[in-house]
């Protein structure tokens, strides 16, 4: 491929790549992440050189090759900046991680691949490999003409494709190139952000199946861009996001200690898994529900242990400068991290307790289903009581962009704060005020924050394990 290419697995034991060599599964956390960090000055200029540098990697060499990584492939979410998918990878299920970055934004997408993969935790999802590679418009031609191949073999015939000559439009014989079609006229292939980053329109839901090339054209590969590759483990139960639209902690403010348990020891594995990355140095950036996924286990009462993920905004708590252009990007690129941002966060400048802010407002989500600071987001004559942030409808979900700015003003200078919660304990509430100290220093850290739940399973629940 007339550009760069990286891959690392995680069977080889070994990530290779110019000055790095970390053996073992996890040897050294972070190292080969603080490694790649010192490449954050590239630019469309220097690709050149730093494909050069990375010429001793384990490298995914053409886009073909990473299409074949995984196989029966099917979309499981649409969020504002990627696309996930779930599909099979040396015979398991796993998910599937799509993210295209302008070139200008090469650095952003190189350290999502490493940094994710550095981290291992129970709390924490896990990333088995990565691959990035520059895309180029023969690259993207071949993986067409790949899956043409494959559908002509399944159906006998061959696969017409749209438009021959142009890129990013889906074939007429797939699935979602059907769907999107109405009366033989081209639909508009639907934008998420166009609707405040809500969830995908009909002709974009979970389960559909995918080619790769589909893939590539729903999540914007373009010629000259850059595309990252990261398959991680599948949690099969879904988001938290997910979870609370199906009411799961809705008894909890009417007193039901089944819900309250479960709410509090979802918020346990969150705090877990966020004190795991405090520890190592890292800065989440983007502590929301859609970012915890939930995964089956037999062996917790709730029937699954909540993990984080989604690491496209985080960086080292060392690196001020990485942090602060993350910081800046993030809330642009994804206007419904907004109202889960910290007031340092929103000016750029984060820091670890801007996480903790995050988990707070999190908090505050899951007990009210709806998003921090509805009432501005969305003024109604009515009040907007009720209204849902998990709903089908996405405008309702969200609010309108435009009153974006009324609540990061607020925020900022801390005329817009949260109330406590309708039916939530009075010692629960007092942990997430203290989350939600405007002075990021007076806020509590993960480690006290997990021990203040323990103590609120045991008080609140009866709860001793």
């Amino acid at each position: 491929m007339g550009g760069l290419g990286l891959g690392v697995d995680t069977r080889a034991g070994v990530t290779a790549c110019s000055g790095l060599a970390t053996t073992g599964p996890k040897a050294g956390v972070l190292e080969g992440y603080a490694s790649l960090e010192t490449f954050g000055d590239f630019s469309t200029d220097t690709r050149t050189s730093a494909s050069a540098g990375y010429s001793g990697a384990s490298s995914v060499g053409k886009l073909v090759e990473m299409r074949l990584q995984a196989s029966h492939l099917c979309l499981a979410c649409r969020g504002a900046r990627a696309l996930v998918l779930r599909g099979v990878w040396h015979e398991a299920t796993v998910a599937i991680k799509l993210n295209t970055v302008p070139a200008g934004c090469f650095p952003t997408l190189l350290l999502e691949g490493p940094l994710s993969k550095s981290l291992r935790a129970p709390n924490v999802v896990e990333t088995f490999s990565y691959s990035i590679a520059q895309l180029t418009l023969e690259d993207l031609h071949e993986v067409r003409a790949a899956d043409d191949a494959v559908a002509a073999s399944e159906h006998g015939q061959p696969a017409a494709s749209r438009n021959s000559s142009g890129w990013g439009l889906l074939r007429d014989d797939s699935v979602l190139g059907c769907v999107a079609t109405e009366g033989g006229h081209r639909a508009e292939v639907h934008d998420p952000q166009d609707d405040f980053c809500g969830p995908a329109n009909a002709h974009q839901q979970a389960g559909y199946p995918l080619t790769y090339s589909d893939a590539l054209a729903l999540v914007g590969a373009a010629p000259g861009g850059f595309l990252t590759q990261i398959i991680m483990e599948f949690c099969d139960q879904g988001s938290l996001s997910d979870h609370v639209a199906r009411g799961a902690y809705g008894q909890a403010a009417l007193g039901n200690r089944v819900a309250l348990f479960g709410y509090l020891r979802t918020l346990h594995d969150v705090a877990a898994g966020m004190s795991y990355l405090h520890s190592n140095g890292v800065v989440h950036g983007a502590l929301v529900p859609a970012n915890i996924l939930l995964c089956s286990s037999r062996g917790d009462s709730r029937g699954y242990v909540a993990k984080v993920s989604g690491f496209g905004t985080s960086g080292l708590a060392s690196n001020a400068a990485g942090l602060a252009a993350a910081a800046s990007g993030s809330a642009s690129a994804d206007p419904s991290l907004v109202p889960f941002l910290a007031p340092e966060q929103l000016e750029g400048a984060p820091v670890r307790a801007s996480d903790v802010w995050s988990f707070a407002a999190m908090a505050h989500s899951m007990w009210t289903s709806a998003v921090p600071y509805i009432s501005v987001l969305l003024p109604t004559p009515g009040g907007a009581s009720g209204m849902s942030m998990y709903g089908s409808n996405a405008v309702l979900a969200y609010g309108a962009p435009e009153h974006l700015p009324d609540v990061r003003a607020g925020v900022c200078d801390g005329s817009l704060r949260l109330a406590q919660p309708g039916g939530m304990p009075k010692t629960l509430w007092r942990l997430l005020r203290s989350c939600l100290q405007h002075e990021s220093q007076r806020r509590p850290n993960f480690v006290q924050v997990r021990a203040a739940l323990r103590e609120l399973e045991a008080s609140l629940c009866d709860v001793t394990e």
